[in-house]
């Protein structure tokens, strides 16, 4: 039997660039001359089965025990480890979408796996995981790359190995009868990259139906008591919808996050969209969720990004 500490490994950090078909579920809808991407990580980090996945999910969601909120969810921060591990508090944020009608999902996360120098954009096709085939809304992804094509730019390719959005998915088919997407993975997470991309998605996104989810996990080391004191600095920069003083604090080393760009283009975004706070909804580590503090520790978080109350 495998440790606890090699799970780790494959489940919270990264996983290999293994692409399975999942013939069930979908493909017979999509027509013969779309590119989809098949899941990368199904049966690593998530259920390959459809319908375990699905149990999984509702379980998931059911545990979250959250109800609508009061404010128009206009984002969602999320993490993406294993569903063993970040499942439950990724489902905090997903269940305040339940009755939600959005045409597009936009998501953005970090690449663990390629390197580019640009923002790099599926804008074609479409996604599949053991749930169903997810089509791409290629109008905004053009639309998307139009505001800023020198530097947000078509790139299937970086997409195919990671598991970042790939994660987000089923979640997204779960809570969702009938959606969109439109995936970007981040290299360059400096905060001037941060911006620009973000305020081009406030404009790209303006007059559209559509809910940001920004992708990351926070604090990975072998500290319990570090993760603790850098994941509050993060959860406290979110509190206070501050996407320049994140930035800082990033850059000094008072906390961490592998998605930290992600996280702050989605505030940028979502601000440019009406946003007006940040409602933190789940904190916790992977320490927590197995009751072992010795090993390898990751950090995550959950939260809305919201414009004002409906009342």
């Amino acid at each position: 039997m495998r440790s606890l500490s090699v799970w780790l490994a494959v489940l919270l950090v990264s996983s290999p660039a293994i692409s399975r078909a999942q013939k069930k579920g979908g493909l017979k809808d999509v027509p013969s001359d779309v590119s989809v991407r098949e899941p990368a990580v199904a049966d690593m980090f998530y259920p390959g089965d459809k319908q375990l996945l699905k149990q999984q999910i509702e379980g998931f969601l059911k545990n979250a025990k959250f109800p609508p909120p009061d404010e128009e969810p206009i984002a969602l921060i999320c993490p993406h480890a294993g569903y063993p591990y970040s499942g439950q508090v990724a489902a905090c944020a997903y269940a305040t979408l339940r009755g939600r009608k959005p045409e597009t999902v936009v998501l953005i996360g970090p690449s663990h796996k390629s390197y580019f120098e640009d923002v790099a954009v599926y804008d074609r096709g479409a996604w599949q995981t053991p749930l169903g085939v997810v089509p791409i809304d290629e109008g905004l992804a053009g639309e998307i790359i139009a505001q800023n094509p020198e530097l947000i730019r078509s790139n299937l390719r970086a997409h195919q190995p990671e598991h970042s959005l790939e994660v987000q998915i089923p979640f997204l088919q779960t809570v969702f009868a009938d959606f969109k997407i439109v995936p970007l993975m981040m290299a360059d997470q400096s905060y001037a990259t941060c911006e620009k991309v973000g305020q081009a998605l406030g404009r790209a996104l303006k007059g559209n139906k559509a809910i940001l989810v920004a992708s990351s996990d926070l604090y990975h080391g072998y500290s319990y008591e570090d993760d603790r004191r850098s994941d509050n600095v993060f959860v406290e920069d979110l509190k206070t919808f501050a996407p320049e003083k994140l930035a800082r604090d990033l850059s000094s080393g008072k906390t961490q996050a592998c998605g930290g760009g992600p996280v702050m283009t989605v505030l940028i975004a979502a601000r440019a969209l009406g946003a007006i706070g940040v409602k933190v909804l789940k904190q916790t580590n992977s320490a927590d969720v197995t009751g072992e503090r010795s090993g390898y520790v990751v950090g995550y978080v959950s939260a809305i990004v919201h414009g004002p109350s409906k009342k």
